[in-house]
């Protein structure tokens, strides 16, 4: 076995689609970062429109960081059980739904509900855009592209 061999992809994918892969992953997990950013900024409105005092609205984001912290080491046995493709494009959609739901919550308990949510949907994204970018890369190219992922999420939050 030659050595060009070890440094190839596990599956045969073109340039072209190893591209669009990496771009929806790195997409997908900077909407990720950026919806935790707004929410976090929004809190003083968000408490001037739901009647809620800072405790009340701080449920919020508490909640929805709890979320993430209870599904996100639940990422590999949701991708063993349904497969990566399945978990990382129903995580986008549910958290996708559940986002504009936040936005159309008309009271703290509701909004809670949905933070709660969109928290678990979101949790499995940014491990997998992670692991799928890794996954998809030659050897050689394993630096370039994670360091790509995270630029782009801290330039999400400027």
């Amino acid at each position: 076995m030659a050595e060009d061999d070890l440094d190839a992809p596990k599956d045969p994918t073109t340039p072209t689609r190893r591209i669009m892969i990496m771009i929806s992953v790195v997409l997908g997990s900077t909407l990720y970062s950026t919806t935790l950013l707004i929410a976090s900024t929004l809190l003083p409105q968000m408490q001037g429109a739901m009647s809620a005092t800072q405790d009340e609205i701080a449920w919020a984001m508490t909640f929805n960081i709890l979320a993430t912290a209870v599904v996100t080491p639940m990422t590999g046995w949701l991708v063993a059980r349904f497969g990566r493709r399945n978990v990382m494009v129903g995580s986008m959609l549910c958290f996708s739904l559940f986002t504009y739901l936040c936005g159309e919550a008309q009271s703290l308990e509701t909004l809670v509900l949905w933070r709660v949510l969109q928290g678990a949907a979101g949790a499995p994204v940014v491990p997998l855009s992670q692991t799928i970018l890794f996954d998809r890369v030659r050897r050689s190219c394993r630096c370039r592209r994670p360091s790509c992922s995270t630029a782009s999420r801290a330039a999400s939050t400027a």
